[in-house]
């Protein structure tokens, strides 16, 4: 019988190699050995992080929880330094210790050296999931990992009860193997681990497929299996995982809200000769001031270059117009006089006064010089941007792709507006075009409407499934993402599509069960099916990526504010809807609350233009008092 492959995960515990000050060997090394028999296994999943118990911790419980690995071998961290702390953060995760394992490593390594008596290695259980302590070296880990590899897979197989485990412990017994035709073995879904494809190349077709997740209530999750994470963590996930996309040419006049991918410098200078900055009389500074002769005039848009101001003689000129030959000043003509004027009433001459050498005039490239460079790859184009390259002669221009999204609400009770009239337990849908709203007023979006999808999973599967097979840059769905019997999503993107989710709940208010993952090279944000949860979530952490993707800051702007109210903290870190009021005499805006801050309100994100960071409740503070100082995210794009 074919053994299945061993689902492996390597995680290097190492403040050097994380901070990119040596080059870490003893990963490669462990995924080729790893390959071979007995573990014959495939890794799915490999990190390298700092010496900080915590993040190791919830990488642990993340690839033991959510990614259902077979098997975790961590590399270093396991000796007596103060920042060694593998073995702690190791302990803190697992429910069952392997002991037997970590005497087997260490009576093989101490052959080898008296060294490995400073070993603190741990091993033991989680879930389904073994977990190892290896030591930071290579050629420790390697000869660590020997002294167990034989016993692995057997020991996997324990743990997941499957058939495979029941043939060899009967092969020990000496009995034949016969599984009585009662007994129902199900092995555990596979989920296909898939890293980042590059968005130029061309995804292939998808083939449709039919779901796997089955309509029990009673089977369900009492309990999330996702960490909590803070909002940080959640946006760092999102930062790592997100990518620019490549760039288009177009035309700069057609380019409003567009992200510049490449530098952009001026083609002509500004202006492109000498200019008059006013009406009046082009002069030779050297005659000073006195009576002259009129030559002609020169009006703005002249193109003629054969006028040329000889001494005693001056040339009227209009605001922009070009500088004559032989002029280098400007008068205006507040300083002349008309002296004579012909019978047609044209002055034939005036008196002007004395100007300095150019006096009035806007010399070549004064404003902007050829070359110079006027916008970078990651601005965002607006009306006077575009003046500016219309002006200084760039009309093709390099921008980052419109991202292609699809976006979709969740939920059997969802109905479109037209439905005239609502049935009991039914609700029109508003998230779908308050996130396509958001979308479209960005300017660098091409937003696809995904439409409702019902509590059905092969709908949902067969919707996510053409999204994909559209080559889209992201799906972002609202709703059935949190515990209800019906919340199906996050189980089809793991466990039909091969997604890879990166969190499922995030410790905030409104939006606690906001998820991210990734299929393929597309990323998926299931955002909270309540209205107010649904828009900040997208202002917290879509648009992060949405920037990112386009070369953009993708962190917010945060301002200082004046609180109008009292505002009470709650047990998770909230983001509270608000109105900034300029209008008083303050050196900060005021921060006036939009009111009930229910997440099913979408009423207090309507006239909201910031959100108020508020900390979540401790013994130290409780509440923020009305008057004090608090900051604020500005979410307002019009």
């Amino acid at each position: 019988m074919e053994c299945r492959k061993v689902k492996t995960a390597i995680l290097i515990c190492s403040d050097r190699a994380s901070a990119g000050k040596y080059e870490d060997k003893t990963g490669p090394k462990l995924k080729n050995e790893i390959k071979e028999a007995p573990l014959n296994g495939e890794c799915v999943e490999f990190k390298i992080v700092p010496d900080e118990q915590d993040e190791i911790e919830q990488i642990l419980r993340i690839w033991s929880d959510v990614n259902k690995v077979d098997l975790i071998l961590t590399s270093g961290g396991t000796g007596f330094s103060k920042r060694d702390v593998t073995p702690e953060a190791t302990r803190n995760v697992i429910e069952k210790e392997a002991n037997g394992m970590v005497i087997a490593m260490m009576q093989y390594s101490l052959t080898k050296t008296p060294m490995a008596m400073l070993s603190r290695a741990v091993a033991g259980i989680r879930g389904t999931t073994l977990i190892i302590n290896l030591p930071g070296s290579s050629k420790g880990a390697l000869e660590c990992f020997e002294s167990v590899a034989g016993q692995i897979p057997h020991a996997i197989d324990l743990l997941q009860n499957s058939a495979n485990c029941a043939e060899i412990q009967s092969k020990m017994n000496g009995l034949a193997f016969s599984p009585s035709p009662e007994l129902k073995i199900s092995s555990p879904v596979k989920i296909k681990q898939t890293g980042h494809v590059c968005p130029h190349k061309k995804k292939k077709s998808v083939n449709f497929k039919k779901t796997t997740i089955t309509d029990n209530p009673a089977r369900r999750d009492r309990k999330s299996p996702w960490p909590m994470l803070s909002v940080q963590e959640a946006l760092r996930l999102i930062f790592e995982n997100s990518q620019k996309v490549s760039s288009d040419e177009i035309d700069s006049r057609k380019a409003m809200g567009r992200i510049i991918s490449d530098k952009i410098e001026a083609r002509v200078p500004l202006p492109p000769f000498p200019a008059s900055i006013k009406d009046g009389y082009a002069v030779r500074s050297t005659d000073g001031g006195g009576i002259r002769k009129l030559l002609t005039s020169v009006a703005a848009g002249d193109a003629r270059d054969d006028i040329f101001v000889a001494s005693g003689y001056v040339a009227r000129i209009n605001t922009g117009a070009p500088l004559p030959k032989g002029a280098d000043a400007v008068v205006q003509v507040e300083d002349t006089n008309v002296i004579s004027m012909d019978d047609d009433g044209e002055e034939t001459e005036v008196s002007v006064t004395a100007v300095p050498a150019g006096n009035d005039i806007r010399p070549i490239g004064s404003d902007v010089s050829a070359g110079d460079d006027l916008l970078f790859p990651g601005d965002r184009l607006n009306p006077s941007k575009i003046g500016l390259l219309c002006t200084t002669g760039n009309r093709l221009i390099k921008v980052y792709r419109k991202l292609k999204i699809v976006v979709f609400s969740t939920g059997s009770e969802v109905v479109e507006l037209d439905q005239v009239e609502l049935k009991h337990g039914q609700i029109y849908d508003a998230n779908r075009y308050t996130l396509i709203g958001f979308l479209n007023n960005l300017g660098y979006c091409d937003v696809i409407d995904g439409g409702i999808l019902p509590d059905q999973p092969q709908t949902c599967l067969d919707a996510f499934q053409s999204a994909l097979e559209d080559e889209v840059d992201m799906i972002i769905t609202s709703g059935g993402v949190s515990m209800g019997d019906k919340d199906y999503i996050k189980s089809i993107i793991t466990n039909d599509l091969g997604g890879k989710l990166q969190f499922g709940r995030v410790n905030m208010k409104p939006g606690k069960p906001t998820t991210f993952g990734t299929i393929g090279s597309t990323l998926f944000f299931g955002l909270p099916g309540n209205p107010s949860s649904s828009a900040v979530t997208f202002n917290l952490f879509v648009k992060p990526a949405l920037r990112i993707m386009t070369g953009q800051n993708p962190r917010p702007k945060v301002v200082k504010v004046k609180l109008a109210q009292e505002i009470v903290f709650d047990g998770r870190p909230e983001y509270h809807r608000c109105i900034l009021d300029y209008s008083r005499e303050s050196e900060l805006p005021l921060a006036v609350s939009t009111g009930s801050q229910c997440s099913a309100n979408i009423q207090s994100m309507a006239r909201a233009n910031a959100l108020i960071i508020v900390p979540q409740f401790s013994e130290a503070k409780e509440s923020y008092t009305s008057g004090e100082i608090a900051s604020a995210m500005l979410i307002d794009d019009f």
